[in-house]
């Protein structure tokens, strides 16, 4: 196939200029071979990614705007060619050609393999003659009915196809050009009425005879005659002289003699209409699962509705199969069962992954997903075994099975309250319970709630109440006020613990923790606020409560502000019962005028430092001069002290700051401040650091050391020897600069319009010593590629050219 070639503004100019002064065609000398691709352009001067150039090209016109071409490479070169351009002998590329990445190579050579590309080529409006090649001593063109070429031979079999207009015939083709019933050929006569050939042909001698000596015509046996009959075949009428024939098998005709609709039903073995008896496995159209007629329900219609249910899956095996119903099942994996549906053998305790249980038997129900193998298993308890009280179910996700879950039920739940109703006793969850503990009585009555029996002689049981009492002081019409106390309260064996914790509402209104006797036990009890019976919202408790004791949270009233003492006994027995005030935020205790000593409350209402200094009996010391004092000296440290002696040996030193000049200083020659931090404890011999800062240096000087295992290391000096460092400056932006403020290298970037005539562009600063690094390159989508050229302009501008005119360029320059 021709390649429709790209013949470049160039190529162009110098084809017509040639023709113009009559110097004759021009001579292609080279082909270039790169490994670009792309959609070539016009304004191509150079291949994109050039990697080899022959001369060994040669060429020649094979129509009025078509040039055969063939190039050849010897060479040991390896390369992938994705382009390739024409070279006349000026060095002008004359015409390119490239394809698409996604049309692949147009060729590749190996090292030890000989290149050679022939191809025929379009010449877009130019005529094939104005072009010479210079090498022409290998040129095959193609043949033509006009042009002497190579031509290749055609096989037999494109020679009984008859369609390639290229190749030649060859006497070999022709003579297997023989006639067929599909196919026109070569044929072979025969002389006879005979012969039982399908491939020769009657002469014209046997053709006349037939025709004279053939019977009278007749429409009926004319039609008959032409039918194609066989064994068990019928010949039937299908209009006036018109037959065909149809199939008649043994089994037909032995129901055609059938003499009624009886017989003929036995010969079919087929059910009569009206209530027939079925055997084997008969089916039916399946319903959808919506009907609700009198459809014939199929298996796979009852499947369907069990899975709506949960129970098995359309198309899934339902039982597993049918040895398994019924009796036991001892061997059996429960991970390898995770097909919907019953598991209908009881499974043994020896089962691998059992749910457990000790001499539990267990029934298996699975419910799948989807067909996955994902799926939840609930097993059920056989009979009365160990365990026949618990449900357990796991779940496999991806081949990775969960524990056994137990199922909690009335069975494995220790029973604490009667539920009256769902909303005053009500379960709220297994260990919680919400209860409503009393109604409003009349407003001026002292009540306690009843929490827990009380150790006196007899050794207790475990009793707990630990949760939260919330009621609403007032009533709908009246003010509102909330109360809400938190209550832990234990007693076992012969001790007991209560913790409250309150909000009152108003003032001067408390929950008290109180201890009382009643029908003859003492219990520890809440003493409610005064006007207790206000709580017109109700009383109500959440929590938890361990005990049998059937007075827990029992309200009772024991005194009357209009008819006197309602509950003798607990009025002459109520007393304060003593509770752990400890209160913590976030697991830790917060301070209290229960837990804090009398003396730290005197010191945490001081009003000042100096009242808190005679409080605790101590002097001023906010202004110490640590050189002059040592540790164990700073109770009774004032101010003002000095650093010490100016000779003192830094090697030695235990005061945490001293003043010396020594010769273990960074430099006699100058005064230092020395401060030392220990190790452990403060000591001349132990592991510490020292930082030295100049005392009357000109320039400020830091120098450090330390010393481990009495070793002191030399002092290093850490103020960058006295130079002050500026700092990295920058002016970001899509043209803009960066300076290192260290090596003072400076980096400049932008972007610019730039013409192929090139555009002169002033960098966004001057550099200060030299512009050592320019790099450019054209903005383009992907795909494009064009030349860009920049030039240096003294330090503080550049010119920039491109292939590309009117398109932008990204710049970088460097320089200090």
């Amino acid at each position: 196939m021709a390649l429709p070639i790209t013949i470049t503004d160039a190529g162009r100019a110098e084809i017509i200029n040639a023709q113009n002064t009559g110097t004759g065609p021009v001579t292609i000398t080279e082909i270039g071979f790169g490994t670009g691709q792309y959609t070539p352009l016009k304004t191509r001067t150079a291949l994109q990614a050039q990697v080899k150039r022959v001369g060994s090209i040669a060429g020649q016109a094979v129509a009025a705007d078509t040039i055969h071409v063939m190039a050849l490479d010897e060479s040991s070169s390896s390369y992938n060619v994705g382009e390739f351009g024409l070279f006349s002998d000026k060095g002008t590329l004359i015409a390119v050609y490239s394809q698409p990445a996604a049309s692949g190579w147009i060729i590749q050579k190996a090292g030890p393999s000989t290149l050679l590309l022939a191809t025929d080529i379009i010449l877009e409006s130019l005529n094939a003659t104005s072009l010479t090649f210079g090498d022409i001593s290998f040129i095959n063109p193609p043949a033509t009915t006009t042009v002497q070429g190579v031509v290749e031979l055609a096989t037999p079999e494109e020679t009984q196809a008859g369609t390639d207009a290229a190749r030649v015939v060859t006497p070999a083709g022709l003579k297997s050009l023989t006639a067929t019933t599909t196919r026109a050929g070569l044929v072979q006569l025969n002389d006879s009425l005979s012969s039982l050939s399908t491939s020769q042909a009657l002469t014209a001698a046997q053709g006349k005879k037939l025709q004279d000596e053939k019977q009278p015509k007749d429409q009926t046996l004319t039609a008959l005659a032409g039918l194609v009959t066989a064994a068990n075949q019928l010949i039937y009428a299908t209009g006036a002289d018109a037959f065909a024939t149809t199939n008649l098998t043994a089994f037909a005709r032995t129901l055609l003699d059938d003499v009624d609709a009886a017989t003929a039903l036995a010969t079919l073995g087929a059910a009569p209409l009206n209530s027939p008896t079925l055997t084997g496995e008969p089916k039916a159209p399946t319903p959808l699962p919506s009907d609700s007629d009198t459809s014939i329900a199929t298996t796979a219609f009852v499947r369907a509705a069990m899975a709506a249910f949960g129970v098995g899956a359309q198309g899934a095996s339902f039982l597993a199969t049918p040895s398994t119903i019924g009796g036991a099942d001892t061997t059996t994996d429960w991970n390898s069962i995770t097909s919907p549906g019953w598991w209908r053998k009881v499974l043994g305790t020896a089962n691998p992954n059992n749910p457990g249980g000790g001499t539990a038997h267990w029934y298996c129900l699975v419910l799948e997903y989807g067909g996955t193998g994902n799926c939840t298993q609930v097993a059920f308890p056989y009979g009365t075994n160990a365990g026949a009280g618990t449900v357990k179910w796991r779940s496999c996700y991806n081949g990775a099975w969960s524990v056994w879950n137990e199922l909690w039920h009335s069975s494995n739940l220790t029973k604490q309250f009667s539920a009256a109703d769902l909303t005053s006793d009500s379960l709220a969850r297994v260990d919680t319970v919400r209860r409503r503990l009393g109604a409003p009585g009349n407003l001026y009555t002292e009540r306690v709630i009843l929490l827990h029996p009380l150790y006196q002689s007899t050794l207790l049981r475990q009793f707990l109440v630990d949760g939260k009492i919330t009621a609403t002081r007032g009533y709908t019409n009246a003010g509102n006020v909330l109360h809400s106390v938190e209550v832990t309260s234990q007693a076992a064996y012969n001790s007991h613990d209560t913790m409250v914790y309150g909000l009152d509402g108003t003032g001067g209104v408390t929950w008290e923790v109180v201890s009382c006797t009643y029908g003859g036990v003492k219990y520890a009890a809440l003493k409610m606020p005064y006007q207790a019976s206000a709580f017109g919202g109700g009383i109500f408790f959440e929590g938890q409560v361990l005990g049998d004791d059937s007075n827990c949270l029992a309200i009772i009233d024991y005194f009357s502000y209009n008819t006197g003492v309602v509950n003798s006994e607990i009025n002459n027995s109520i007393a304060p019962l003593s509770a752990r005030n400890n209160f913590q935020v976030g697991g830790k205790s917060v301070f209290h005028t229960g837990n804090v000593p009398a003396f730290i409350q005197t010191l945490l209402d001081d009003a000042d430092a100096a009242t808190a200094r005679a409080t605790l009996g101590a002097n001023n010391a906010s202004n110490l001069n640590a050189g002059g004092v040592s540790i164990d000296l700073l109770p009774g440290a004032v101010r003002n002290q000095t650093q010490g002696s100016t000779i003192q040996d830094p090697n030695s030193a235990t005061d945490p700051v001293i003043l010396t000049n020594h010769a273990n200083s960074p430099s006699a020659s100058l005064y230092w401040h020395i401060t030392t931090t220990f190790y452990s404890t403060i000591s001349a011999t132990g592991n510490r650091g020292q930082v030295a800062v100049s005392y009357n240096a000109g320039a400020t000087q830091v120098y450090a050391r330390n010393c481990f295992n009495s070793s002191w290391t030399p002092w290093v000096r850490c103020d960058a020897g006295g130079v002050s460092v500026p700092k990295n400056t920058a002016s970001l932006g899509a043209s803009g600069w960066s300076r290192d403020g260290d090596t003072g290298l400076i980096m400049q970037w932008g972007n610019n319009a730039v013409s192929a005539s090139g555009t002169l562009i002033t960098l966004p600063m001057t550099f200060p010593n030299a512009f050592v690094h320019l790099g450019a390159t054209q903005n383009l989508a992907a795909g494009e590629f064009d030349e860009v050229t920049a030039v240096k302009v003294g330090t503080s501008q550049m010119r920039i050219y491109s292939t590309n005119a009117g398109g932008s360029v990204d710049w970088l320059a460097i320089g200090y």
